[in-house]
């Protein structure tokens, strides 16, 4: 989860309006500018997996095995710097005199300029994961430290916003005045592959001139400003651990413990949502083509095999038939929880059930395979 706090300032420019604010009318506004985007720093939910093998692998895990890393949450683990954007707008209102009330439809964009993450959250990644792993671990180094550069981002912010706005205006409105004012909203913003809506409130500032009595040409300051955002989305990051070597029971059992962090199967699933629909259609599809089902049954036997591959070693513990009827409980479950999420949209829902899924086949690899 993202928690990200937007706020941005913007200039716009009245276009042209065919029906200026005069006392005591209604009136048009079509607005542009530039936006400046304030650069934010966002929390990061860390979610840890980890499973056990002895060392060789295949043997018996004794009892007392230490638990791998708890999950955590890292405050302002990264920030999202943004470039210059720009700010679309149209609005209706009633000028009642000095004050009017409108309602405004704006669209805002900006793209992402640098991401940052901080030095101190990648420190407790590397020793959560065991990167490099120490002498005597199985594989030693293993995969190396995390840096800075191992996590990088790009895309853009966008702000889709419908407020209702106050304003006062002083001067002459057939020449040159000033107004100034305020409004409260909602707004959605979809950025880093996900998006959230929030309440949203802007202080707005601006002068114009009437060009004639129905056209005015104005400059406008508007700092906007949303409440706090939760984002999951598709932009995660899967990272993997090194097995780490401990000595474990009476008889000091070595033992291999993995931690991988940001479970990928679930996020390898959710990168594209549209896939969903695709999938859907294809399977409808395959029914009445014998090629078609052909071909799909390939592709379910590919995805098949990376799930069992990622589910590791400790899947392997029962032989391959196991292992293979693990992937495949997976890759059914992960079809029909993506199936609902497309169709009722409950993602929080969605997300417990995936979570709950998650503890049961934790506590299916680390259980020893029955024999029938």
């Amino acid at each position: 989860m993202r928690k990200l706090l937007l706020a941005t300032a913007a200039t716009a420019a009245v276009i042209a309006t065919p029906a200026a604010a005069r006392d005591g009318s209604l009136y048009l506004g079509i607005e542009g500018g530039v936006m400046f985007p304030r650069d934010n720093d966002s929390d990061l939910d860390v979610n840890y997996t980890t499973t056990n093998d002895t060392i060789p692998g295949g043997g018996v895990l004794p009892p007392g095995i230490p638990a791998g890393p708890a999950d955590t949450t890292f405050g302002d683990a990264f920030g999202v710097d943004y470039k210059t954007g720009y700010d679309l707008d149209a609005i209706v209102g009633y000028d009642f005199g000095v004050f009017r009330v409108e309602g405004e439809l704006g669209y805002k964009r900006a793209s992402i300029d640098e991401f940052d993450f901080d030095q101190s959250v990648i420190t407790a990644l590397n020793t959560a994961l065991n990167r490099p792993a120490g002498v005597g671990d199985p594989g030693a180094p293993g995969l190396p430290a995390l840096v800075a550069t191992d996590f990088d981002l790009d895309g853009h912010v966008s702000v889709l916003s419908g407020m209702v706005n106050a304003l006062a205006d002083f001067g002459d409105e057939d020449g040159l005045s000033f107004y100034a004012g305020g409004g409260f909203g909602r707004a959605r913003v979809k950025t880093l592959g996900d998006r959230d809506s929030a309440w949203a409130w802007q202080l707005i500032a601006g002068a114009r001139f009437a060009l004639s009595p129905n056209i005015d040409l104005g400059l406008k300051y508007r700092y906007f400003r949303t409440g706090r955002l939760n984002f999951i989305g598709d932009d995660v990051f899967a990272v993997d651990g090194n097995p780490n070597a401990l000595a474990v029971g009476p008889n000091l059992t070595p033992v291999a413990q993995t931690t991988d962090a940001l479970r990928a199967l679930w996020d390898a699933v959710q990168n594209n949502k549209t896939g969903t629909g695709l999938n859907i259609e294809v399977w409808s599809a395959a029914r009445r083509d014998v090629e078609l089902k052909r071909r799909a049954a390939g592709l379910h036997r590919d995805a098949r095999g990376v799930i069992r591959d990622a589910l590791g070693p400790a899947a392997q513990k029962g032989g391959a038939s196991r292992a293979d009827a693990l992937a495949t409980l997976s890759l059914a479950v992960l079809n029909g929880l993506s199936v609902t999420e497309y169709l009722e949209g409950d993602d929080a829902k969605v997300k417990e059930a995936y979570e709950a899924f998650l503890g049961l086949l934790r506590q299916g690899l680390e259980a020893p395979p029955t024999v029938s």
